[in-house]
């Protein structure tokens, strides 16, 4: 990968609020145990990065993560009105940088209600020069998704899986969206190992208890470029 992840400490006085708390589905809540934080944490990959490992409860992480992963947990609404204090109770991820499939995460977004997300087709995203240096101004790290043949919707849930090309690698990534429980994880993966990719994919549906029937189900030729855009977010 071309970009490497970096993590800077500032102190600061973080304050706490108590307020509106969001809808548990019956199903999400006994998946999760209501603890989106440890959930992720079952996700079957080595290698955890914690950038807050070495901080103190009076200090703020910072990461260059989003700069790592432009396509990471930013979606749309259906109206393009999506609220990060309005609609969206926590956005939480790890990353893990695995032994096998190197620099991967995954990513939830807990809503206060149920309503559709969608993720674009492309994403991009300028340096941080905090992270890269003066010289990184001007320079972004852009993310193009593909659709492929693993698009779903049904009653219970919404999902699809994705190939993502950043700067020449890719990545196989997969959404799921159950009520008000979004789900994302990427990690990198050349096309010509799709198998491989797919049965990562396999692995975190049935650790995490998605039980994504499509995942689970699939063949590597699932996994080839779809010639249809249905899934995206489209401007009304």
């Amino acid at each position: 990968m071309n970009n490497t992840l970096k993590v800077v400490v500032f102190v600061c006085l973080v304050m706490v609020s108590c307020g509106r708390k969001p809808e548990w589905n019956e199903e999400i809540a006994k998946m999760t145990n209501k603890d989106i934080k440890s959930w992720l944490k079952t996700a079957p990959f080595e290698g955890l990065w914690d950038p807050h490992g070495n901080a103190s409860s009076d200090e703020i992480v910072f990461t260059n993560v989003q700069s790592v992963f432009p396509f990471m947990g930013k979606y749309k609404n259906s109206g393009d009105s999506l609220d990060d204090k309005e609609d969206i109770y926590s956005k939480d991820f790890y990353v893990f940088k695995d032994s096998t499939f190197g620099e991967s995460f995954v990513h939830a977004t807990l809503l206060y209600e149920g309503q559709p997300l969608y993720l674009e087709s492309s994403y991009r995203e300028s340096a941080n020069i905090i992270f890269s240096g003066a010289a990184s101004a001007g320079q972004y790290t852009s993310s193009s998704l593909e659709e492929t043949k693993l698009i779903a919707e049904n009653k219970q849930y919404r999902t699809g899986v994705y190939w993502v090309e950043q700067n020449y690698d890719y990545f196989l990534m997969g959404f799921y969206q159950k009520d008000n429980l979004v789900f994302q994880v990427a990690f990198p993966c050349p096309k010509k190992e799709a198998s491989k990719g797919l049965d990562k994919l396999k692995e975190v549906s049935s650790v995490m208890n998605l039980n994504i029937k499509e995942w689970e189900n699939a063949s590597v030729k699932d996994l080839r470029k779809s010639h249809k855009t249905s899934s995206f977010w489209k401007r009304k």
